[in-house]
């Protein structure tokens, strides 16, 4: 009967699951492990196809694809300002200004 006790405990405590072993007994009293940090993820900056005027409602842009009104978001990004063949795009303070047939893109700090 005590042998039962004694194995039924033995079960019990290996199925409550590893809780004593949540720190390295080996580590120095008081340390713990560092914080796991995030990456930082970084939007790549939407391709401009074409702008596109004359509709009712006033200009569009085609950003990756997908016409973006103004003031609209894409991949992050809102769409600030739009002009003939540029458009000025913005993001946490830094603007981008982007052409239908550039070879680089201006920034605009």
């Amino acid at each position: 009967m005590v042998r039962a006790g004694l194995l039924g405990a033995v079960v019990l405590a290996a199925l409550a699951g590893p809780g004593w072993a949540a720190q390295d007994p080996t580590a120095p009293f008081g340390w713990q492990a560092p914080a796991q940090t995030k990456p930082v993820v970084r939007a790549r900056l939407p391709q401009l196809q074409a702008v596109v005027c004359g509709g009712p409602g006033g200009c569009l842009a085609i950003l990756n694809n997908v016409p973006v009104a103004l003031g609209e978001r894409i991949s992050g990004y809102t769409l600030a300002e739009i002009r003939e063949g540029a458009v000025t795009l913005s993001r946490g303070g830094k603007r981008w200004r982007l052409e239908v047939f550039a070879d680089d893109i201006k920034t605009n700090d």
